[in-house]
């Protein structure tokens, strides 16, 4: 059996923690760092380390960046699109 199949849809140490609890938390310290807290103020208002605290922020900000890169993607593609149909239209003309 393979490890990451049985852990599917669970995080956190051992894969103990349901998926869901664990957005609530990456969300609830993205808006305590947002407000300008400290990582050591975020831990203790959520309950964790503050090492837990860095690796969430880099783990949301990756994933942040990620989104931010496909949608960069889809849209270079569709203007490309766009601008050699203009092209072939200035061609024609």
């Amino acid at each position: 059996m393979n490890l990451r199949s049985s852990r599917r849809g669970r995080g956190g140490q051992g894969g103990h923690e349901p998926r869901a609890r664990i957005r609530t938390r990456e969300l609830r310290v993205l808006e305590l760092d947002i407000q300008g807290m400290s990582q050591h103020d975020i831990a203790a208002e959520v309950g964790v380390s503050q090492a837990a605290v860095s690796k969430i922020l880099k783990r949301v900000s990756l994933r942040l960046y990620g989104e931010q890169l496909e949608t960069l993607d889809r849209e270079k593609v569709r203007h490309t699109l766009r601008l050699e149909s203009l092209f072939r239209e200035a061609m024609r003309a």
